[in-house]
Order: C-alpha cells, then sequence, then structure tokens
C-alpha cells in the first residue's frame, strides 16, 4: 500500500508558507494527486500564519498603490476588492484552482482576503500576477 501523502494536513487549520507550497506541488504530482480522496477538501480552507497573512497583505497593497500612497496605474482592483483592502482583516487558503489547460491539470492555491464585515474576494496568482477568480 502507497502511503497517504496528505496525512500530515488531515485535520489541519494552520499552515505556513512551506506547507502550503508542499501541498501545491502534491496536488500538482500525477501519483499523490491519484490518491487524494474527496474527505482531504477541507471546505472552511486553512488559516495562514501571521507571517503569510502580513506577507499577503504587504504583497497586495503594493499591486495596488505606490509607496507614496498614490493608486498605481495599472491597478488590478476594482471598488470592491480595494474596499476589502482598506477594510482588511486577514487571507485564508480557501481551496486549489485549476489554472492548466486543455491539455494538463495545474492546480494553484486560491486565496480568500477578508473585510472586517466579512465581504471578501477571491484571487490566484498566475506567472507572478494576480487574477481576481472570485
Amino acid at each position: 500500500m502507497v502511503k497517504d501523502p496528505y496525512k500530515e494536513f488531515r485535520g489541519k487549520k494552520k499552515l505556513n508558507e512551506r506547507e502550503v507550497n508542499l501541498l501545491k506541488r502534491r496536488m500538482n504530482d500525477p501519483v499523490a494527486s491519484a490518491q487524494m480522496d474527496t474527505e482531504f477538501s477541507n471546505s472552511e480552507g486553512f488559516e495562514l500564519t501571521a507571517d503569510q497573512i502580513k506577507k499577503g497583505y504587504k504583497w497586495l497593497m503594493n499591486l495596488w498603490l505606490t509607496p507614496k500612497g498614490v493608486e498605481r496605474k495599472n491597478n488590478p482592483f476594482g471598488h470592491r476588492e480595494m474596499w476589502v483592502l482598506k477594510h482588511f482583516k486577514t487571507i485564508r487558503l480557501s481551496d486549489f484552482y485549476d489554472a492548466g489547460n486543455y491539455y494538463r491539470s495545474y492546480q494553484v492555491p486560491m486565496y480568500s482576503v477578508y473585510a472586517k464585515d466579512g465581504s471578501r474576494f477571491d484571487y490566484i496568482v498566475v506567472g507572478g500576477g494576480i487574477k481576481i477568480v472570485g
């Protein structure tokens, strides 16, 4: 019998950067992903460590505003996303998103950014750039 590649993630609530990258690598491994069962999927998503949340927020704010606080001309955010960032509460790893093409599946982490009132938006990072998916 083959070892369960998702054993250490079952029942976990909080992930650090190394664990997110390991989970992504295993989800894109054909052998490990074939062993993934439906009970692994965590409907609530995963919390991230405080360092990860801080790093993600800083990256998102840099996409929106210059260091002087002026909105960037190539700002990828709409009004909803800017409102959520202005009233920021947390970021969670909500799921994995298939960013592949017709020939190959490629799973990338999908993050949810929450405001203090519960509103949110979801995004993925593809090719170093952000893509708003929800």
